[in-house]
């Protein structure tokens, strides 16, 4: 949904704007990652941006806590495991 200002110009919510950068930021994670090891040896901390953006997801306005609860604790919980507790 897009809203226009005064002069007809369409703007996307901020709403939008801060789901989108959030939704996108554990692939870009991923990639930078593939980017910056390709070819080398891959251990398991080298994906720490994937659950390090995650992190960074907060709810605001009118967004459920438990919507990202249910999003985030999953993520949160695997990489634990692999890091024995980083959670």
């Amino acid at each position: 949904m897009q809203q226009e200002d005064e002069k007809g110009v369409n703007h996307i919510p901020e709403l939008f704007k801060k789901m989108v950068n959030e939704a996108m930021a554990a692939p870009r994670a991923d990639v930078g990652v593939v980017k910056k090891k390709g070819g080398q040896s891959f251990v398991i901390a080298d994906p720490n941006t994937y659950p390090d953006a995650v992190m960074t997801m907060k709810p605001t306005g009118d967004q459920s806590k438990a919507g990202f609860a249910h999003n985030t604790n999953p993520i949160k919980a695997q990489f634990g495991l692999y890091e024995g507790g980083r959670t």
